[in-house]
């Protein structure tokens, strides 16, 4: 669910949804706030949030000529997650990520823990919905493959692992990912969650005064080979954008 400055935009992306033919639920009033719930072309379901209260002011939204500052993306609200046994997520994301619960929702028949985290840079959510009649997810077109949290260093990320390990979670151990590093595990309800280094190997320069579009594509170096057929392919799906 995405984060947009205030509920008058939620009218602004209602309408915008509308004209290019994306399916959409309408405003809806939801956790003393309002959520506009729609889904992609594959199925992908997705949803816009109001920011209610200005947790930071290090939000980069991506303005156009089609949708102004009013109205942009800040990022990321939460994610909402679908499960048959909300206690034993709930435990899970307070004891290997320090998510505390902040409010319980009792909609029947499917009740909604919220959790929140501690950052004051980026504050998200999640909410865990309880769903123990619809039908297990099979993977697939329309289908969120996994969610991604964070670690602070190396060191963290093993202290996950070895918690991972004696709760004989199924998982992929650490992966080099060049950039950082992660693992990927399955969860007692089946999610999978990946647990990626905040300490980055990113090349530092200065793109400071660029626009977005202007910002060189940054490729591992297994990637690296094939450049010239990738900046090709991004040129002629989204031709602003041949620079990155």
């Amino acid at each position: 669910v995405f984060l947009v400055p205030s509920e008058e935009s939620l009218l602004f992306w209602e309408k915008r949804l509308n004209s290019l033919g994306i399916f959409n639920c309408e405003i809806e009033s939801y956790n003393n706030s309002k959520i506009l719930r729609f889904e992609d072309f594959d199925g992908v379901q997705l949803g816009f949030m109001p920011l209610i209260e200005k947790q930071t002011t290090h939000y980069l939204p991506r303005v156009t000529d089609e949708i102004s500052g009013e109205n942009a993306i800040l990022g990321i609200h939460s994610i909402h997650l679908r499960v048959r046994y909300l206690e034993a997520t709930k435990q899970l994301f307070k004891k290997f990520f320090d998510w505390t619960l902040l409010t319980k929702l009792t909609t029947e028949p499917t009740p909604i823990a919220i959790l929140g985290n501690h950052n004051e840079l980026f504050y998200q959510e999640v909410h865990l919905i309880e769903d123990k009649k619809s039908p297990l997810e099979v993977m697939g077109i329309g289908g969120t493959h996994h969610v991604a949290f964070s670690a602070k260093d190396e060191h963290e990320l093993q202290e996950i692992q070895e918690e991972i390990s004696l709760k004989n979670f199924l998982n992929s151990g650490i992966k080099n990912r060049e950039f950082f590093k992660s693992l990927y595990f399955r969860e007692a309800n089946g999610i999978l969650i990946e647990v990626a280094t905040l300490d980055t190997h990113f090349v530092k320069e200065n793109y400071e005064g660029l626009d977005l579009d202007q910002v060189p594509l940054y490729l591992p170096t297994f990637l690296a080979p094939k450049r010239s057929a990738i900046e090709a392919s991004l040129a002629s799906s989204h031709p602003q954008s041949e620079s990155r």
